[in-house]
């Protein structure tokens, strides 16, 4: 999220400048929605704390570790009751859904300007790059080829 926030005090194009401002808003209440529902669920199952991850070494750590994933079910089960309508709330304050919506149109706004600039600007050699364009809106791009086509757009000169 930083490389976000830091990316909006540069002179950007309006797109994306959107789409950064829209990516910020959505990692950021994520954030804090995520950190709030954490805490509430700790405060409320004080009396029933969250079974502790072992440490992943030792000669029995993948025994140790499937317990713990069991004892994890068994306190999520049991105390679901107890915070689930506080999370809920918590999520539905934060309006996680309608801030990822806004992102990702800001997203495919930012990717539509970038192809048109590149089409505009280097004529001919659009050709070498179009696939990636049609992966993108295909959704075949995932992790860091999905981020790095981002960043390439992100980065399109605008004359």
């Amino acid at each position: 999220m930083m490389d976000t926030t830091n990316a909006l005090g540069r002179d950007l194009p309006a797109p994306v400048r959107a789409w950064a401002l829209a990516k910020a808003a959505y990692e950021t209440a994520q954030e804090h929605s995520f950190a709030e529902q954490r805490e509430t669920v700790k405060r409320l199952t004080a009396h029933d704390p969250e079974p502790v991850e072992p440490p992943r070494s030792g000669e029995n750590w993948k025994q140790a570790f499937h317990e713990y994933v069991e004892a994890s079910q068994v306190w999520f089960e049991r105390t679901k009751p107890i915070w689930d309508p506080a999370v809920q709330e918590i999520f539905a304050k934060y309006n996680i859904g309608a801030l990822q919506k806004l992102e990702r149109a800001a997203e495919a706004n930012m990717v539509d300007w970038s192809e048109e600039q590149i089409k505009k600007h280097y004529g001919s050699r659009y050709a070498a790059v179009k696939g990636a364009f049609d992966a993108y809106r295909e959704g075949r791009l995932y992790g860091d080829t999905h981020e790095k086509f981002l960043k390439i757009c992100f980065n399109t000169p605008a004359n």
